[in-house]
């Protein structure tokens, strides 16, 4: 039975696009259009706003800067959602989760900076257990099917599955992508990574490079048939977990 596959590429309006962004972006364009679903991007502003304390106006400035580097590279979401508009719809849907309210102990309280989320002791406490359900519900309110992440965030999976479980939510599939190596070819690129290198979309940009030139690297570095498509059965570095 066919199932479509939506996804979803949410980053954090905390700076610019870098190659990784680009890198988690094709794969979620591609596994969508594969699936014939929906590709969302999803601004998380409000964990900026909660975390780092950055002025929204600059939050919206990076949205804005981040769709236009994508868009330069030709790629284009379905659907842009920033999560500091979805708030009413969270509280709603938060007290009708399954058509009924929620019992007061599984309920998300709004408390300023402190949210008094519930979770299981195991939960890894380098995650703020209200975002990971804000992901949660804005996930299952938009339907997605595959979640894309980078390896680095595969500890979350158990405190967001956790959610999922609790609330009766169905469990999206994850898959987690493994970072290239030089083996991979990456020695082509900077590294893919937002905290080493002049690896910023926009860099890339304004140096006078042409989109199609920093595609073609980026398909010679990450995928094994360069002239394939951006889906994960194609990548050089497999996902690291899928579930």
């Amino acid at each position: 039975m066919f199932t479509v596959t939506n996804t979803r590429f949410n980053p954090t309006t905390n700076g610019e696009l870098h190659i990784g962004h680009a890198y988690m972006a094709l794969v979620n364009q591609g596994e969508a259009r594969r699936g014939k679903g929906k590709f969302i991007v999803r601004f998380e502003d409000t964990a900026v706003e909660w975390l780092l304390h950055v002025n929204h106006n600059l939050q919206l400035d990076y949205a804005q800067g981040m769709i236009e580097d994508l868009e330069w590279l030709g790629i284009k979401a379905d659907e842009y959602q920033y999560q500091s508009k979805m708030q009413d719809q969270l509280r709603e849907s938060i007290l009708l989760l399954n058509g009924e309210p929620l019992k007061e102990e599984h309920r998300i309280k709004f408390d300023g900076l402190t949210p008094n989320v519930p979770y299981l002791n195991y939960a890894i406490a380098a995650y703020n257990p209200h975002l990971t359900a804000e992901r949660v519900i804005f996930d299952a309110l938009s339907n997605i099917t595959y979640v894309i992440r980078g390896e680095d965030l595969i500890t979350e999976y158990s405190l967001y599955y956790n959610f999922c479980d609790r609330w009766g939510l169905p469990r999206p599939e994850h898959a987690y992508l493994a970072r290239l190596t030089m083996a991979d070819g990456a020695d082509m690129l900077p590294q893919i990574s937002k905290t080493t290198g002049n690896n910023k979309i926009k860099s890339f940009r304004e140096s006078g490079m042409k989109a199609d030139e920093l595609l073609e690297k980026l398909r010679k570095a990450c995928l094994k048939n360069p002239d394939g498509e951006w889906i994960i059965s194609n990548l050089k570095a497999r996902p690291v977990w899928n579930g």
